[in-house]
């Protein structure tokens, strides 16, 4: 007799084979991250540039005055990235004014600062700091990191001179740096054959034609 009863069904057989799904994750994965890639709008309404590192979808771009104003008034948790590291220039300097006295806020300097600049005297531990010509209480922590600082260290230095022929140089000029620091430049330029080495001054005139 034959039976009216259905064979019955592997459960797993509808089912993609695990490597399979592991191929979707990827490219979905990988689709995401082309999106980003093109600038696709985030999640705040921006637009991330073309390779922008900072594209992360919760990052939210500032490019006006009136809506960097208003973070003034944020009264949420929320990290400010601003340029200038030695805060001499630009909103940072408003950005530092209206958060520095706060005992709850977090100053992050990322990078080196000339020890007079805005930067130099927070990574120096004042205590109160000039900005627009009214005084502020530092209350705010402030922590400093150097793994950021674009400026190169002088090995980095010497490698991107290492393409110069030292006997076809006349004179070289270090004209910005610290005395300390530019001091010990010189020496080590000398030590890798850079003969005539000049610490410029303000005020100092040279001929090059007589060089």
């Amino acid at each position: 007799t034959m039976s009216t009863e259905q064979p019955v069904q592997n459960p797993t057989q509808d089912q993609p084979p695990k490597n399979e799904k592991k191929r979707n994750e990827k490219h979905e994965k990988r689709e995401k991250h082309e999106k980003n890639e093109k600038g696709e709008k985030n999640e705040a309404g921006r637009r991330s540039p073309v390779g922008d590192p900072f594209g992360f979808e919760c990052l939210n771009y500032i490019t006006e005055v009136d809506e960097s104003k208003k973070l003034n008034d944020k009264d949420e948790p929320c990290i400010i990235i601003s340029a200038s590291g030695m805060a001499e220039a630009g909103r940072i300097r408003h950005h530092i004014k209206n958060n520095v006295s706060d005992p709850k806020n977090t100053i992050l300097m990322v990078g080196y600062a000339e020890p007079h600049s805005l930067g130099g005297q927070l990574r120096n531990g004042n205590k109160e700091v000039r900005i627009y010509g009214e005084y502020y209480q530092v209350n705010a922590e402030v922590r400093v990191i150097d793994s950021y600082s674009a400026h190169a260290d002088y090995q980095e230095m010497l490698r991107y001179l290492s393409c110069q022929d030292v006997s076809k140089i006349k004179r070289t000029f270090l004209v910005h740096g610290e005395t300390d620091a530019i001091v010990a430049w010189k020496q080590h330029l000398q030590g890798n054959g850079f003969k005539n080495v000049t610490i410029g001054k303000s005020g100092d005139h040279y001929h090059f034609d007589s060089l």
